[in-house]
């Protein structure tokens, strides 16, 4: 039913305190609450009594929309990239959800449209802030910040997109993270925030450190794309869908959403989809309502859902739990910007953007990094709470920078004998750059644990051997396997004499193998020659000199062995003779 205009409507706010579900906020007629698909399904999704269709290429709207006996109904707006019209039907006088949805679902009977969906509010994940003068950042302690950036604080090239209420654009610690956005409420490019809500959310995920004043983001050199698109009444998820893809299209690398509404918007899922092709990771709110019922975005398959942890490393009372929980981060009392200075606030809202930021500092350090490969990472490196692996209400455990920048993993093993492929033990593998080392077993085996992540090389010697290198690359919390097979070798030595005897000093000596190998080496003035690291085996051994005839021998060399092999050099005949 239509809530007359003398009623506020309430929207759903949760606070650390169950007590504290609701928040009466200012009027608004053109709104009204409704039960979702299910009628008794909790907490109750809030529409704006428009429609979303999304019509087959070259279609008519105005004629399905005639068809299905709502020939006044307007086309109000459009999500062009995703092809979805925005409806308001004039001649529905109800807006509830299940009205809407019946008229939606008589829409989508006619062969020309795709679907059809009411349009609903997302309702930002947060609760009212509290004082605003303690300046603690309990959470950056622990999710170990401070550790994780002594490797890495984020860089400029990394952009996050704030889909929210904006921001405040004057604030200090956010006006030099600011990289460019767009206000789909007022439609301009002043994304100014009047709520306070994304002025908060931002800078948990990115406000610039280091500078001397109020606090630090969690990746604090990343820039932001701000898309404002939440107001007092809640975001429609036309809006939302607008903003992810304008920040997805402006080069943001991760999303932070903290809005959700419990209502599956194929439009909403479209966008995230849109952003998800394109390489972005989307981090989303769980939810404040102590439900396991699913919140959208965060319940969509590849967005990052996440819970609120409090400061004793336990799930916030007011934290959605689920399925679709993939991790959790801090989220009671976080003190960070806000519009006039700082505030502290409470919610699933605050605990995404730590997830965002730590995404963000994983981009600036590993720049090739896919979403999915980011995502790895910031799960392999989570502290595990609760039961033990994956769980409904911490996901795989609560975010932790620092492990997931540093998160150690292993390196198995084997060497082999190149020319007959017998395993080799004994040989000596030295992690270069470090003074780790070990030796291959008896099975010709080795292993390396807890190796820092990222790029590295190993060195193999054996006597008799050549010498190997192999490059690697540790994933977090990884088994890496390689192997590598080196060649036996040999030594020659030997003298370069004249017909005559005399001791020959720069003659070349050198080695040509099979494999193709060239070695050399040029005698001394008593007409020595030696050469190390000889392929076994035949080998061609040229001696030659200027002013000299070249004499080649075919020789047999044993590893492990110095042969010797001499040679007499005949000088050139002068012309004529």
């Amino acid at each position: 039913m239509v809530l007359s205009s003398s009623i506020r409507r309430l929207v759903i706010v949760v606070t650390t305190s169950l007590a504290l579900f609701f928040l009466t906020i200012s009027q608004s007629p053109g709104y009204a609450y409704a039960a979702s698909r299910n009628s008794d399904l909790e907490p109750r999704v809030l529409t704006t009594g428009r429609i979303l269709v999304k019509f087959r290429s070259g279609t008519d709207a105005s004629k399905v929309l005639q068809a299905a006996s709502i020939q006044s109904g307007i086309i109000v707006d459009r999500v062009n990239p995703l092809g979805v019209k925005v409806v308001r039907p004039r001649t529905v006088l109800a807006q509830s959800l299940g009205t809407l949805e019946r008229l939606a679902n008589h829409i989508e009977q006619n062969p020309s449209v795709i679907y059809a969906q009411p349009e609903v509010l997302l309702q930002p994940q947060d609760v009212i802030p509290n004082d605003p003068d303690y300046p603690r950042q309990w959470g950056l302690q622990r999710i170990r910040a401070p550790k994780a950036w002594e490797i890495s604080t984020g860089s400029s090239t990394v952009k996050i997109g704030i889909v929210d209420s904006g921001i405040a654009m004057n604030h200090p610690e956010l006006k030099d993270r600011y990289a460019g956005g767009y206000d789909f409420v007022q439609h301009d490019t002043y994304p100014q925030d009047t709520d306070g809500h994304g002025t908060h959310v931002a800078g948990i995920a990115a406000a610039t450190g280091n500078n001397g004043i109020g606090i630090a983001g969690v990746g604090w050199r990343t820039k932001l794309l701000v898309a404002r698109v939440l107001t007092a009444e809640g975001a429609t998820d036309t809006d939302v869908a607008k903003g992810i893809i304008w920040v997805t299209d402006h080069g943001a690398s991760v999303i932070n959403i903290s809005l959700g509404t419990y209502y599956d918007s194929d439009t909403l899922h479209q966008a995230i989809q849109y952003a998800q092709e394109k390489g972005v990771l989307v981090v989303a709110a769980a939810g404040n309502e102590s439900t396991n019922i699913p919140l959208y975005p965060a319940a969509y398959p590849g967005v990052i859902g996440v819970a609120a942890t409090n400061q004793d490393d336990r799930y916030a009372s007011f934290s959605n739990y689920g399925s679709y929980v993939d991790i959790s981060a801090p989220g009671v009392d976080i003190y960070s910007t806000y519009p006039g200075g700082y505030a502290y606030m409470s919610g699933t809202s605050m605990a995404a953007p730590f997830v965002t930021g730590a995404a963000a500092v994983i981009k600036a350090e590993f720049p090739w990094y896919s979403a999915n490969q980011i995502w790895q990472r910031l799960k392999a490196g989570a502290d595990d709470l609760g039961p033990k692996g994956l769980d409904t209400r911490y996901g795989y455990g609560r975010l932790n920078l620092y492990r997931s920048l540093a998160v150690p993993g292993t390196l198995i093993g084997r060497v082999r004998n190149a020319k007959t492929g017998n395993v080799l033990p004994g040989v000596r593998v030295q992690l270069y750059g470090t003074p780790r080392y070990t030796y291959t077993d008896s099975q010709g085996r080795f292993v390396f644990r807890n190796i820092r992540y990222g790029a590295g090389k190993l060195i193999f010697s054996k006597q008799g051997y050549a010498q190997g290198m192999r490059n690697i690359f540790i994933e977090p919390a990884a088994t890496e396997y390689t192997g590598i097979r080196l060649a036996p070798l040999a030594r020659l030595s030997g003298y370069v004499r004249s017909s005559s005897g005399t001791p020959l000093s720069n003659a070349v000596v050198s080695v040509t193998s099979q494999e193709g190998s060239d070695l050399q080496d040029t005698t001394d003035s008593y007409g020595r020659y030696f050469i190390k690291n000889v392929p076994i085996g035949i080998v061609r051994v040229t001696a030659s000199l200027k002013d000299y005839t070249s004499v080649t021998k075919n020789v047999s060399t044993t590893m492990g062995t110095t042969t010797s092999v001499s040679f007499t050099l005949k000088p050139l005949l002068a012309p004529g003779n």
